[in-house]
């Protein structure tokens, strides 16, 4: 589903996946990485919801999963030793899609969270999808508040420019563009684990 998208599975680290748009194999702009990012986000989220359909027709409790979706600068390459070389990425913008992800445990069912620069670099597209405003949040490590928006299919009723806070400023233009996906476990649900997928979407570094 990821690369279906354009996307590239990073890592899987216990039940969460880490996935980046948009750096390879050919550096994108961030307004077609985050596009990518929120095209594979919305699948995913048909897929858990269908498969609960047919987990709620055998009686078993919904498997719910959380996505959250970033845009910004990030370093990416080959970190480790020489014996170990690991091509990842890191950065604030991977921190900042988790800590996003971990607001997906109060809706109480599968969703996703994307962040005020993935709003700013879908642009035009962003009418595309509907992003209800969850307001302004403190999230972990960082000292200002950040808009959080859900991501659902299809235009909502009100448009996105009219509910979403001032338009962020773009990020540095010297990085480079990219999209990276992480996700992260949430709560256990009765009687089922929960699984998290959070999709990051950020700009890389040369």
């Amino acid at each position: 589903m990821i690369s279906q998208f354009g996307g590239v599975i990073d890592k899987f680290e216990g039940d969460a996946m880490m996935a980046f748009f948009g750096i390879l194999p050919t550096r994108l702009p961030p307004e077609h990485s985050s596009y990518q990012a929120c095209q594979a986000a919305i699948a995913l989220l048909q897929v858990v919801n269908d498969y609960n359909a047919e987990r709620i027709n055998r009686g078993e409790p919904p498997f719910i999963t959380g996505l959250g979706i970033n845009t910004g600068t990030l370093m990416v390459g080959g970190l480790g030793a020489s014996d170990r070389l690991d091509y990842t990425i890191i950065g604030d913008t991977v921190n900042s899609a988790q800590r996003m992800q971990e607001l997906t445990r109060q809706f109480g069912e599968t969703g996703c969270v994307v962040g005020e620069n993935t709003l700013t670099a879908l642009r035009e597209r962003r009418m595309e999808f509907r992003l209800d405003p969850l307001g302004e949040h403190a999230l972990k490590g960082k000292s200002e508040l950040l808009w959080v928006y859900r991501l659902r299919p299809g235009p909502g009723p009100a448009r996105q420019g009219e509910m979403s806070s001032p338009a962020s400023e773009p990020q540095d233009s010297s990085q480079e563009p990219g999209a990276v996906a992480e996700p992260a476990p949430q709560e256990p649900a009765p009687e089922r684990a929960h699984y998290t997928t959070q999709v990051q979407d950020g700009e890389q570094t040369p």
